[in-house]
């Protein structure tokens, strides 16, 4: 009885394990691939300094299918400063594009439009012309492909198999009598 309930504790609290860590990233689907695309919070520094991931590095156009499409899910915003105008944005995570450009969500009630329309565009990174990128708490979006899904009996019923054939294999090593 004792092995029995070893055997289908150990494969069980392995996937429980598994499960105990869900992501907490958003999933988009940019030129048909599915993304993760998870948040860094700090200033541009430091975020190029993480060597995260992102997928739209060096185009602006992905940039914005990402942000349009992160936007379709989570529509948070947050305040970066415009010291230029003396004024700020609201903007959603920021999708660094490289050359100090990012790409971000606008929800329109701050610069460069009033009237209240969302949209997403590209904007520069200049604390004296442009907007603030140096404090601490930006919000700044990265991504990686999202890997394939597997049904969810399937890992179970393999670390099932694998351990009843270890089982086997002991059994039959121990069976066996050396002779030197």
């Amino acid at each position: 009885m004792n092995r029995f309930a070893i055997a289908l504790s150990l494969p069980l609290g392995a996937a429980l394990l598994l499960q105990a860590n869900p992501s907490h990233a958003i999933t988009v689907n940019v030129n048909n691939i599915d993304y993760d695309v998870s948040i860094f919070t700090g200033s541009l520094s430091q975020f190029i300094a993480s060597g995260l991931n992102r997928p739209w590095l060096t185009s602006i156009a992905d940039a914005t299918l990402f942000a349009d499409q992160y936007n379709l899910q989570d529509s948070s915003v947050q305040n970066i400063a415009d010291p230029s105008q003396g004024q700020s944005s609201y903007f959603g995570p920021l999708f660094y594009t490289g050359n100090d450009i990012f790409v971000a969500w606008n929800d329109g009630n701050g610069l460069p439009n009033f009237d209240g329309t969302p949209f997403t565009d590209d904007y520069l990174c200049d604390a004296f012309t442009a907007y603030d990128c140096t404090p601490q708490g930006i919000n700044w979006a990265y991504g990686n492909p999202t890997p394939p899904s597997v049904p969810a009996p399937l890992p179970l019923l393999g670390a099932t198999a694998a351990f009843s054939f270890s089982r086997k294999l002991r059994r039959r090593v121990n069976a066996q009598k050396f002779t030197f």
